[in-house]
Formats: structure tokens, sequence, C-alpha cells
């Protein structure tokens, strides 16, 4: 979670926030580092970088150490007025890239050896086998069997974004699920897209007063935390399971980003 001026940026995983975060604190530096007293003064700890940087409890799975993804519920009530932002990226593409970074074959997100128990083969598991995996981290995301089914991503979208997360997965129903009732529970959030996020960005901070060469800086800025493309044609990963799970169990996902403008459909191929 980042602080800054006038705006809280949540740093949703696997979005490219990890972009956001370093262009934004980059530009802060470099206005905060154009006065020689003032970098004088950081270099000897006499003050703080012009943005505060939080870390805070992993709420979100059980037995996780701290980490930079705070969600909306955990924002200080000292900085609750100010305009809150985050990244959301196509559910299909987070699906196939969270399966391809792996992050999860060396620190798995749930108990190794429950993972150990469905997968035999675990870390070794094909994309139809992390379909069920999801399956398990949702679980553990919601607490409970999951019996209305919902993904794991929508689980963590939930966790990240709305404004009690416990309770909304305590009410969870089939009349919940087809309702606009979760409108009043999503926290107010500006989200940018992940598809064309320096866009966005820019877009965003033209209304917060910052300048051309800081949107300059943004457009020539390195991609940061790129998962590293492990196949030729990721496409060709897709099974019709792992099709099927992202477009149903993710649906309510899907409805929540469409009522915000933002509509993915379900890939398809030649």
């Amino acid at each position: 979670m980042l602080i800054c001026d006038h705006f809280v940026f949540l740093n949703n995983p696997k979005t490219g926030s990890t972009f956001v975060r370093s262009v934004i604190k980059g530009i802060y530096l470099k206005r905060a580092f154009s006065s020689p007293l003032y970098k004088c003064a950081c270099q000897f700890g006499l003050l703080s970088p012009p943005y505060l940087e939080l870390i805070h409890p992993n709420i979100k799975l059980p037995g996780n150490p701290p980490d930079q993804h705070g969600t909306y519920c955990q924002i200080p009530s000292k900085y609750s007025a100010r305009k809150v932002i985050s990244v959301v990226r196509n559910p299909y593409d987070k699906f196939l890239s969270i399966y391809e970074y792996r992050r999860w074959y060396d620190h798995p997100p749930i108990n190794r050896e429950v993972l150990r128990r469905h997968f035999p083969s675990f870390p070794k598991i094909s994309l139809d086998e992390f379909v069920e995996m999801n399956k398990l981290i949702a679980k553990a995301r919601v607490g409970s069997d999951n019996m209305y089914n919902i993904g794991n991503q929508t689980a963590q979208f939930i966790q990240m974004f709305f404004r009690r997360p416990k309770e909304i997965f305590g009410k969870l129903d089939e009349r919940y699920l087809s309702s606009q009732d979760y409108v009043n529970d999503l926290g107010e959030i500006h989200f940018l897209r992940q598809e064309s996020l320096a866009e966005d960005l820019v877009a965003l901070l033209a209304t917060e007063g910052f300048t051309s060469d800081e949107f300059n800086f943004i457009k020539n800025h390195r991609k940061v935390n790129k998962t590293r493309q492990r196949y030729v044609d990721r496409t060709s990963l897709w099974t019709e399971k792992a099709l099927e799970y992202v477009e149903e169990n993710e649906s309510f996902l899907f409805r929540i980003l469409k009522n915000k403008g933002i509509d993915y459909q379900r890939p398809t191929f030649l």
C-alpha cells in the first residue's frame, strides 16, 4: 500500500501494480531530490521519502507473512478520504500468468503438505491440476466449504477491495451473487486496466497536477516484475477445463468489472 499526497494506491497482485508503485515512487523522489537540501536530509535520515509505503498483516491467506498487498479495509482511517487507486487485469490472462510465473512453486499460498496430498507430484502440476489448486486456495480465502464455488480471483478481489470482506464471505449466496447488493459493499476505487496501464496512469495523474515531463518518465519506464514467458505461445496452454473454470467460477468478478465499464470476454482461438 502506497500513501501519497492525494491518493492511496493498492497493490493488486499480478496486475502490473508493481510498475505503478515503481513509477509513482520514482516521480516523487525525482521531485524531492531536485532540492539538494532535501536530498542531503534524506541521505542522513533527517527526512523521510515524500510518500509512505505500508506493509500490513496478510489477512488474505492464513499463515502467510505480512506483505505489500494491503487491502481497502486496511487503509488507515486518517487516509480514508483520499482517492483509492488500483489495477485490474483480464482474469483469463491473470490465471495463465500466475501459473507461468510460478511463485506458488517455491512459495505455496496454502500448506505444502495439503497440496502434496491432493497433487502427489507437486510442485509439478498441469494446468488442469492448477484449476483444482485454485479451488483449494479459494476455500482457504473464504474460510468455509465455498459452497457457491466462487473462484480464487473473485475471493481475492473481495478481500482486496470490499469494505468488510469477512462479512461478505459470511453472507454469500445465490441471491447476493446475482443481485446488485455488492455495489454498496465494494470500496470506492478507481481502477486502471493492465492492458493500457501506462496510458490509464497518465490520464489519472493528469487530474492530480502531474507534469508532462513526469508523464514521459512513466512512458519510458522499464517493465517491472514481468513474468518470464516460458512458452512461445502461452495460449497453447489452455484446456477446456481451465477456460470453463475462469468463465464460470469467476463470473461474479466479471460482473463487478463490467459494472465498472471493464468488459472481458472468454478468449477465442482459431
